[in-house]
């Protein structure tokens, strides 16, 4: 759910992967598909798909342990555009964007002025940024609310240093946690 004041709604979010339990439907839909394609493998593609949902099922619960260390009331998830509508619905994250569905999107002055408001009231201690938005609407946010820039967060893209999908859950999970999880 996104806490955003006049957010479009209606609008579908197309990034489904980060959610793990998407990308485990995802697995199991695609073996299915290519067994029927090819039937004489099709054993072969359910034992994979198994093993990789298995997979799957450990970084999930990894996600779980992880967010857990987060207090319920500082899991705020501020991030430029909504790409991660799964992942704070499956994972109990509260998603505030600056600039709706699309990173190409202008933000109206009476939408950000409403963010802030919204930052402000929430007590939102990081902003995250994404590896293909435009930081300057972020910058002034958190000029606004005294919140500090997060790391950056990959919505569409592999992270360069572990380019698999576990590798951008990691390093999204990782990032997260570590700025909203408070300072020992």
């Amino acid at each position: 759910t996104v806490h955003c004041p006049h957010h479009a709604h209606e609008r579908i979010d197309p990034h489904w992967w980060h959610s793990v339990k998407n990308a485990q439907r995802a697995v199991k839909a695609l073996a299915t598909r290519f067994g029927e394609l090819d039937p004489s493998q099709a054993d072969r593609y359910r034992a994979r798909a198994r093993q990789t949902s298995d997979e799957l099922e450990a970084l999930h619960r990894w996600i779980v342990s992880q967010i857990a260390t987060v207090p319920r009331a500082d899991r705020e998830l501020a991030t430029a555009h909504a790409a991660f509508g799964y992942l704070c619905q499956v994972y109990g994250l509260r998603s505030i964007t600056v600039q709706g569905l699309s990173t190409e999107e202008t933000p109206a002055p009476g939408y950000l002025k409403d963010v802030i408001t919204a930052l402000r009231t929430q007590n939102v201690q990081a902003l995250f940024p994404e590896d293909n938005a435009n930081p300057k609407v972020l910058a002034s946010m958190v000029a606004e609310t005294g919140a500090r820039i997060g790391g950056t967060l990959y919505a569409g893209s592999l992270p360069p240093e572990t380019p698999t999908y576990e590798g951008l859950m990691r390093h999204n999970i990782a990032t997260i946690v570590e700025s909203l999880r408070p300072s020992k």
